[in-house]
């Protein structure tokens, strides 16, 4: 599949009026992380979602994180995203969500789901 017809499957799906839509929506929003370039956030959290998403992508793919965060890691993610734009929050906070019900997985806390 070339990139032009990924990226119309991709507007078809989100144009669709369902949770699988909002879902891919919430995840695509938050892949881009946040405006202000705090790559310590962008490792926490976009590096995250992206390798749930992606899988393994190659271990120099750019701001990809494969390893799941500790506890203090994930305090220091909390803290970050209390002081971050709310905006970056709350893609962030979507895609988690959305990450939950696809994947079955819990991003706050990394752990599998059920």
């Amino acid at each position: 599949m070339d990139i032009r017809t990924l990226l119309e499957y991709i507007k078809n799906e989100v144009s669709k009026n369902n949770s699988e839509s909002e879902y891919l929506w919430s995840i695509l929003s938050a892949l881009r992380g946040p405006d202000d370039m705090n790559c310590e956030l962008k490792m926490l959290t976009t590096g995250r979602i992206r390798s749930i998403v992606f899988g393994n992508w190659p271990h120099h793919a750019y701001m990809c994180n494969h390893y799941t965060l500790d506890p203090d890691e994930r305090e220091y993610r909390d803290k970050l995203l209390e002081e971050c734009s709310l905006h970056f929050a709350a893609h962030y906070h979507s895609a988690v969500e959305a990450i939950r019900k696809v994947y079955k997985y819990d991003l706050l806390n990394e752990k599998k789901i059920g």
